[in-house]
Parts: C-alpha cells; structure tokens; sequence
C-alpha cells in the first residue's frame, strides 16, 4: 500500500514535470507537455482508479508552484480525464461463464465525449455574459492579435489581409470544438499508450481491449445529428451546439476504422492497408467524412459481425 502511495505521487510529480514544460519552450517541449496525462493513465490501469486520483493530487498540487491558473489548467486538462476513465475502464461484471466482462470500449468513449462535451458547456455557459457569449469573446480575442499581425504586414504575406474579421469570426466558431477534439485524441493516444505499457510490464489490470469490436451506444451515434442541427441555430445555443460536433465525431470516426481494420483483415497485406488507409485520410480530408458516415451505419449494418462471422465459417 505505501509502495502505491509512493508510486502514485511520483507519477504525479512526473505528470506535471511534463505539463510544465510548454511554459519553459525548448526542444521537445510540445510532446513532453502532450504526454502529460500518460503517467495518470498509467497509475489507473496498473494500480487502480484511487492511485490515479492521488497522482492527480500530487500534480495539481506540483503545479500550483507556477500558479494556480497553471494548477487549474492541468486539474482540468490532464488529471480529471485519465482518473474517470481509468475508474470505468477496470470496472467488470462475473459473466454467466464466470468470465470476468469489462467495461464496454464503447463506453468508454461515451465517457471520454462526456467529459468534453461538459467542459465545452460549462465554458459557454461561463461566457453567457459577454458580448456573443464565448465565440463573441474568442472572436474580439482573435481580431486583436490578426490585427497585430496585419499591422506586422504576416497576413499581407500570406494574402489574408481583405476580410481579417470574417477570418477570426470563423476561427472563434471552430476552435472551440477543434481544441476539445485534440484533447479528447491526446486522451485516447496516453490510454492506449498506458495500456500498453502495463501489459508490457505484466502490472495490468486490465486485459487487452479488441477495438475492432467496439461498440458505441445509440445516444452517441445520435449525438452527431443532433449537434448538427442544432448548430444551424443563430445565438448562443447554435455556438455550443457548434462545438459539440466535432467532439460528437470523434467516437464514431473510431468506429468508422474499426470497420476498415475488420476489412482489411480480410486482405493478403493487411498492415500495408491500413497504412494506406490513414495515409489516405490524412491526405484527403473528405475520407473522414466517409470513415464516419460508416461508423455511423455500423450500427445497423453490423459488416463487423458479417465479416468475422464469415471468417469463423472459413469463408
């Protein structure tokens, strides 16, 4: 028990050794500060979710010697995520086989959306009293610095100097949701990452989650629509509606490559299929949309189950 305590602090003092490096600059700074949720993750799936929390503890507290808005940016960015996640993810049930079932994979990623989709809420809700909520503050925000960088002559060299307000107005409306998609990546890369190390090390929890059979839960699917719509609204509700699409997108983008990984299985050269795949997608922004739309129909055309089916019968 004290091994864990000592363990859970120390990997809270490493969490946010890394999340402070962003502020110092230098080489490497970026990926030491995108890993900074990793030994959170890693304290949950090997030692369990109150090891997690206690190393969120530590970090937090780590932090408060650069500030407390330094300590509260990494209590919200990088110790909340991993300590909820890493409480569902080891949690099971006793089958009818006496099998031990996990916590769904899909789930989970209800979860991670959750956890995104109420910060983004809890900011517009924050920012009700400004003029245009939260997409008018970041817009005025944005507007100052292109302003300093037209009178620096940047946006005349890159040819975007003839409508800078329409410039800041589309980015207030897209970042939002683009920054809660990247931390919701940043998650999922640190889980996967710490999962791996656990296993590697024999201190896991949990086994190994295949998932190419994942399944996300209707009200997610139907979250994606949803948003949708409603960011067609004018006001308030159309920006936070707005924002919940892409974090909305990222679960079922997921469960889109999870489709394509069960069919290239099928294929002679697999690895070289998928590599292509995503090469593809990152080529073509339009794949995406595809990728999703497919995890989307996955619910109801189950070409996962067909497919392994088929592959159990030989065919």
């Amino acid at each position: 028990m004290q091994r864990d305590l000592l363990l859970a602090l120390a990997f809270g003092a490493a969490s946010a050794l890394a999340h402070a490096a962003i502020a110092f600059g230098g080489a490497g700074a970026l990926i030491f500060a995108l890993l900074a949720p990793l030994p959170i993750f890693y304290a949950g799936l090997a030692l369990g979710p109150r090891s997690a929390l206690i190393a969120g503890a530590a970090g937090t507290a780590a932090s408060l010697a650069l500030g407390p808005l330094v300590a509260l940016g990494y209590l919200v960015e990088v110790a909340i995520g991993p300590y909820l996640l890493t409480r569902q993810a080891v949690l099971f049930r006793t089958g009818p086989q006496g099998n031990a079932e996990w916590y769904p994979v899909g789930r989970l990623f209800g979860w991670l959306a959750g956890i995104a989709a109420a910060a983004l809420t809890a900011l517009h809700v924050w920012f009700l009293g400004a003029d245009g909520g939260l997409t008018g503050a970041l817009e005025q925000t944005i507007a100052a610095y292109l302003e300093q960088l037209r009178e620096a002559g940047v946006l005349a060299e890159l040819r975007l100097e003839q409508n800078p307000a329409a410039i800041a107005a589309t980015m207030a409306r897209i970042l939002p949701g683009a920054a809660a998609a990247v931390w919701m990546l940043v998650m999922i890369a640190n889980g996967a990452l710490a999962q791996g190390l656990a296993l590697r090390f024999g201190k896991a929890i949990r086994p190994v989650a295949a998932l190419v059979t994942m399944q996300l839960p209707i009200w997610l699917l139907a979250a994606l629509p949803a948003a949708l719509v409603i960011s067609l609204l004018d006001g308030p509700v159309g920006a936070w509606a707005a924002s919940l699409v892409p974090v909305a997108m990222v679960p079922v983008l997921f469960q889109g490559c999870a489709v394509v990984h069960v069919l290239a299985r099928r294929t002679p050269m697999a690895g070289l299929v998928i590599g292509c795949f995503y090469a593809l997608m990152l080529i073509f922004s339009a794949l995406v949309l595809v990728v999703i739309l497919l995890g989307i129909a996955e619910h109801w055309l189950k070409v996962r189950r067909r497919v392994l089916d088929a592959a159990g019968r030989g065919g």
